[in-house]
């Protein structure tokens, strides 16, 4: 499979791309793609549709709510589910398609958090385990290089990987390998997708059909709850809304993860209003964003919805010099407030009989607690640290735990990946998130037409990251998109070319 150079478009252009590093175009003309012997990762939609895309779109969805219906009734189907995600994604790496590999990187975020509401007969971190493989192989049999920012994110896991010796020294063979497991599947995910998708480039079209098969993705959780929902009302009469998570509206599964992965749905259903230029897809978009917010809010997990609103006014700001966009995003933001503030938010708050606005009012978090241990911990063991997954038996020794009939489980352990990382790997720690700062920063400070989602999807990522760890595999996948290049490069010279690139008409 050849490789090749793409050179920095638009170089004398005010906010053109200057990263200069090889770059793998997934998607472009197929007659280039030929020309190049890359035909395998995918070229521009040619055939026309029979029916309107967003019909297709609508009955994608539609089969989307049926699997998580299905899935709530019998875990069975779940782990059929999972199962098939898995078989598409061996079939990605085996024609070393790249386009595919992508698309099943996009949709695991919504499908990790339905296979574990479900409880699917499948092991728990299967999400991070498949997104590793994925990435690895791509980066082994397609790509076959690494950039600047790929060994940067290498070198991140590699300054975690030795915390995992005083792991294995404290807890025994098979605790610690679901402990190390927990604690380093999601950062190794994140640097292995990182080295990935730091060197592709997307054309348009196959931007928005990534972003479609996210927001897909989340449909599974979203109508996994509401179908847990309604056989509880039908069961016990009404929901208690308390001032603290609600595990029914989240479906039975942790409402931080489910708050978290419908809020990513929410982001995607933005970016796509935005993106979309056809008005009906727009609306189902937007719809589905609105279904997905109300959720998250219901969870009455107050980091989803706040994780959206920090990307989303990286996004507003980083679209203010775009004037073919900056339009647009101005009006979608003030839609959404508008919705949000006068619709949404009233109806909720009437819903919980006024027991949403004391839990979102209220700042009080157990977080900057555990933040605080974490900063205890790392003064009491400077050098190597605790071990990954190790602080939450600072409290109550290993051994202690052992001994318990529930294994320490509802022991709070850390919530926020920055500090774990300096409590459990200490210097090595300290040194593994000054790298993720400089991969932010890179991404952050980033010129170009792609800026925009780069910010965006490192904000949703470092927010997450900031009071949920990297538990669910949306938060890796997420850092790693905002690395990836968005649009089409200059076309390479040919004689008496003058002409754009063949592809553009696609977008």
């Amino acid at each position: 499979m050849s490789t090749h150079r793409v050179r920095s478009p638009g170089s004398d252009v005010p906010g053109a791309l200057t990263d200069d590093a090889p770059m793998t175009n997934l998607a472009t003309d197929a007659e280039t793609l030929a020309a190049r012997g890359t035909t395998s990762w995918g070229a521009p939609p040619t055939r026309t549709l029979a029916v309107p895309r967003w019909v297709v779109l609508v009955a994608i969805v539609g089969a989307e709510v049926l699997v998580a219906l299905a899935s709530s009734r019998s875990p069975q189907v779940a782990a059929a589910h999972a199962l098939l995600v898995t078989l598409v994604a061996g079939y990605a790496l085996l024609k070393r398609d790249l386009v595919l590999s992508a698309c099943v990187l996009a949709y695991l975020p919504g499908s990790e958090v339905l296979w574990r509401q479900a409880r699917a007969s499948i092991p728990y971190q299967w999400g991070p385990y498949l997104a590793i493989g994925i990435s690895l192989f791509c980066l082994v049999l397609v790509v076959t290089r690494t950039s600047g920012h790929g060994k940067l994110a290498l070198l991140y896991i590699g300054l975690l990987a030795p915390g995992a010796l005083i792991t294995i020294s404290t807890a025994s063979g098979g605790e610690a390998r679901n402990v190390i497991s927990f604690a380093l599947a999601g950062p190794l995910a994140l640097a292995v997708g990182v080295a990935l998708l730091s060197q592709v480039r997307v054309a348009r079209w196959l931007y928005r059909r990534l972003l479609w098969v996210m927001l897909i993705g989340t449909v599974g959780p979203l109508a996994f709850a509401v179908s847990r929902i309604q056989d509880y009302i039908v069961n016990t009469g009404e929901i208690d809304f308390a001032t603290e998570s609600n595990f029914v509206t989240s479906g039975g599964f942790g409402p931080v993860q489910v708050s978290s992965i419908l809020g990513l749905g929410v982001l995607a259903a933005i970016l796509l209003v935005i993106a979309e230029s056809a008005l009906v897809p727009r609306l189902v978009a937007g719809s589905l964003g609105l279904a997905l917010a109300v959720q998250s809010l219901l969870t009455f997990s107050r980091g989803g919805m706040f994780s959206v609103a920090i990307a989303a006014a990286g996004l507003t700001v980083a679209l203010t010099r775009d004037r073919a966009n900056r339009t647009r995003v101005w009006v979608v933001i003030a839609l959404v407030l508008t919705v949000g503030y006068f619709v949404v938010i009233p109806r909720v708050d009437a819903f919980t009989e006024g027991a949403f606005k004391e839990r979102f009012t209220d700042t009080q978090t157990s977080r900057t607690d555990l933040a605080a241990n974490d900063f205890a911990i790392f003064r009491r063991n400077v050098l190597f640290g605790v071990g990954p997954g190790m602080t939450k038996f600072q409290r109550l020794s290993y051994d202690v735990c052992e001994l318990r009939n529930d294994d320490c489980d509802d022991e709070a352990s850390s919530h926020t990946e920055f500090t774990r990382s300096l409590g459990e790997h200490g210097l090595l720690g300290a040194g593994a998130v000054v790298v993720l700062a400089v991969l932010a920063v890179r991404v952050l400070t980033r010129r170009g037409v792609d800026r925009a989602v780069g910010v965006t999807f490192m904000l949703w990522a470092g927010a997450q990251m900031l009071y949920a760890n990297l538990r669910i595999v949306a938060v890796p996948v997420a850092f790693a998109l905002a690395f990836m290049r968005v649009g089409e490069p200059e076309p390479e010279p040919e004689p008496d070319a003058t002409s754009s690139d063949p592809g553009a008409s696609q977008d």
